[in-house]
């Protein structure tokens, strides 16, 4: 998952997501059948996905970063949260998109920004030559309105893009959103 703060704000200034993004959020995660899920552990988008993913029961899995000014450290029950070294924001961002299996855009906008961390991962996923990878992975926008633009081999659905049906299992038990 990556969200964006839009632009150099004090952590308090900082915006969450909206309603409507984060119950769109929510259903993805349900449809997909998520088990895993992958943030930076910033205030904002993370903290409010990292709430989202421990309420349904999912492993979530920390990767913050080295600076703490946007850090919101969140926590959960022990067993289902990994929280991995700190790093720098873009090998952090980075390191994410290259852990998983589709990656969730949350941006405050409806248009990319140049200087964005939330758009610098989303152009890094779409790209190819990621740690071995030959195609760029899934990557879906929720904009703020919660309406969502998937993008990857002319998919309709999340379901048929990763192959299956609604009512079926994940294509295997390490399937992992961010």
């Amino acid at each position: 998952m990556t969200g964006t703060q839009g632009r150099m704000i004090t952590p308090e200034e900082r915006q969450s997501i909206t309603p409507e993004a984060r119950a769109t959020f929510v259903a993805v995660l349900q449809e997909v059948g998520a088990k895993e899920l992958h943030h930076g552990d910033c205030v904002g988008a993370d903290a409010a996905t990292h709430q989202e993913a421990v309420a349904l029961g999912l492993n979530v899995v920390i990767h913050p970063p080295t600076a703490d000014i946007y850090r919101a450290n969140c926590t959960g029950p022990p067993a289902t949260i990994t929280t991995l070294p700190p790093l720098a924001y873009i090998t952090r961002n980075r390191k994410i998109v290259d852990a998983v299996d589709g990656l969730i855009v949350l941006p405050q906008g409806f248009e990319q920004e140049v200087r964005s961390g939330t758009w610098s991962t989303y152009r890094y996923a779409r790209g190819i030559g990621r740690q071995g990878r030959t195609v760029p992975i899934p990557t879906l926008i929720i904009y703020p309105d919660g309406t969502r633009k998937l993008e990857g081999k002319q998919a309709y659905t999340l379901s048929t893009f990763l192959g299956r049906t609604p009512q079926t299992t994940p294509r295997r038990p390490s399937e992992t959103w961010v």
